[in-house]
């Protein structure tokens, strides 16, 4: 495992000709492997909130890109009361049981003052589990295996291949469910959209993997891709 911290700091004014105050931010960025014995084959999140993107690549390992920052402005003198403030963040990406687990703890009396996002790239395989997310979006592109996620206000957006074969069940309490696969729309009331489907001939039955998405606020999106691009080898670059 690599583990390489990165502190950055954005300069944003907080009025016309005032450059003294600013955003403060951390990136933290790790990368594990998955081809141990046994091997990794799915990564779980745990208490996140804010927003989620995981990006499929054709590499054997997993990176993970935290970006902590504050929701205020701080001048000089109070950068130290703002890396305080980002420190208490803990994001601890960790191999558990044969599934990368990345854990988030914020205190309670600061996440108003908080932000997180998560940059993920992995196999294109590797299961996705999401639960209970409080706030923020969560994007998927290029992943072809197992997608469980569940939002509490936030939209969940999957972009994947199109010869992906999904058995897919899709419910929004408070939203829109659109999906390009093939299924059956279902309204309950003005609000609740559930959404059910299988591959492109909508044969659930048939589906290699599956698709189980809850968003308490916030609308589903279910889009086919009709090519994946590779990472470029290093002689290619």
């Amino acid at each position: 495992m690599r583990n390489i911290l990165l502190a950055i700091v954005m300069a944003l004014p907080a009025a016309a000709g005032d450059l003294s105050t600013q955003i403060i931010s951390a990136t933290e960025l790790k990368t594990l492997d998955v081809t141990g014995n046994p091997a990794v084959n799915a990564i779980r999140f745990e208490g996140s909130r804010g927003n989620v993107s995981v990006d499929g690549w054709d590499k054997s390992q997993v990176e993970v890109r935290i970006i902590k920052s504050t929701t205020g402005l701080y001048d000089p003198k109070r950068h130290p009361e703002a890396t305080l403030l980002l420190d208490a963040i803990k994001v601890a990406p960790e191999t558990v049981q044969g599934a990368i687990v990345i854990s988030t703890s914020i205190p309670e009396h600061d996440r108003k003052k908080v932000r997180v996002e998560y940059e993920i790239k992995a196999p294109r395989g590797m299961k996705i589990e999401i639960g209970r997310h409080s706030e923020g979006d969560v994007n998927f592109v290029g992943m072809t295996g197992d997608i469980e996620a569940t939002t509490r206000h936030g939209e969940i957006t999957i972009d994947t291949p199109e010869n992906t074969r999904y058995s897919i069940d899709a419910h929004s309490r408070y939203g829109e469910v659109y999906s390009d696969f093939e299924g059956q729309d279902r309204r309950h009331g003005l609000f609740h959209h559930d959404f059910s489907g299988g591959d492109a001939s909508g044969n659930a039955a048939d589906a290699e993997h599956k698709l189980l998405l809850r968003a308490e606020i916030g609308d589903i999106v279910i889009l086919k891709t009709h090519a994946v691009h590779a990472e470029p080898t290093a002689d290619a670059r």
